[in-house]
Parts: C-alpha cells; structure tokens; sequence
C-alpha cells in the first residue's frame, strides 16, 4: 500500500489482501463491474484509496432479501 495526499492508496493485489480475495477473484469483480470506479491511475494501474473500498465493503453486505415480520 501507498500513500499519495488525499491518504492511503490500494491496488487490486491490497485489496485482494485485506479481503482474503485471490488476484483472479479481483479482477473478475472489476471486469463485472462489481468494484467501485478506481479513484485514479498510476501508469495504467487502477488504485483506490482505503476509504472507498473500506465504504464498498461495507454496502457488500448489506441485508438482502425481504425483511421478517416478528410476531
């Protein structure tokens, strides 16, 4: 992980890291579209920084499904 002014930057190998994802698996959520848009390039490498992924992460796993009733 590197660090630029706005904070922390992540590759798709950090990420794949902090999420126990194998590179494969990375690249395939990005190429589906699953990944948020990268927040900037470095020599035509994608990188995010901690909080955009640390947010992603967060809404991955959300609730799904119909809510149930408690009666």
């Amino acid at each position: 992980m590197t660090e630029i002014d706005e904070g922390p930057i992540m590759s798709m190998t950090d990420i794949g890291d902090m999420l126990n994802l194998t590179p494969q698996t990375v690249r395939q959520y990005r190429s589906w579209g699953m990944l948020p848009d990268p927040d900037g390039f470095v020599a035509r490498s994608p990188y995010w920084h901690m909080d955009t992924i640390l947010a992603w992460q967060k809404s991955r796993f959300k609730k799904r499904g119909r809510p149930r009733v408690i009666r």
